[in-house]
């Protein structure tokens, strides 16, 4: 693109006389290199994942391994309960999954699935707090505590803005 051959430029001994073998390798003009560390470097900073970032999708992940377990416990003992509900896990494991997935490639998208999916969870575990049994309160404390750290990983830090930045 830039670069000149040398083949000019080898000489045998320093006296102008064209070497025996011919130099084919090419030398970049000035200022080349220096554009080509820019391009490196821009290229970096595009594949790498915040680790905020990373830890809100093994959190997805985590979730949707969680849910597909329930979902195929669900579905084996689809006659046993009054109301199925396998298929419904199965695919909220699925989006969860797909999400995650999605989310460690650098789809906004994927962000704002999680993070609503997220804020569905923590509304639901609050509800369930007051709604549900004594023994479920701790359980559901904790799941609105952990939805709630995705949504802050995913919207707080400074590297996950940046990430998502337009």
């Amino acid at each position: 693109m830039n670069e000149k051959p040398v083949e000019d430029l080898a000489t045998a001994g320093g006296q102008g006389v064209p070497a025996a073998t011919p130099v084919t390798a090419n030398v970049p003009k000035i200022g080349c290199p220096e554009r080509k560390r820019m391009e490196d470097m821009v290229e970096r900073t595009r594949r790498e994942l915040p680790f905020v970032v990373m830890i809100a999708s093994l959190f997805g992940f985590a979730k949707a391994a969680f849910l597909g377990f329930m979902g195929i416990i669900g579905v084996v003992s689809w006659d046993d309960v009054s109301d199925p509900w396998g298929i419904g896990a199965l695919v909220l494991a699925a989006v969860f999954g797909l999400a995650s997935l999605a989310l460690l490639r650098g789809s906004r998208s994927a962000r704002i699935v999680l993070a609503a999916l997220a804020a569905f969870g923590v509304g639901a575990a609050l509800v369930y707090v007051f709604v549900g049994p004594t023994s479920a309160i701790l359980p559901s404390l904790v799941t609105a505590a952990l939805a709630a750290t995705v949504i802050f990983l995913l919207y707080g830090p400074r590297a996950a803005k940046e990430y998502f930045a337009a």
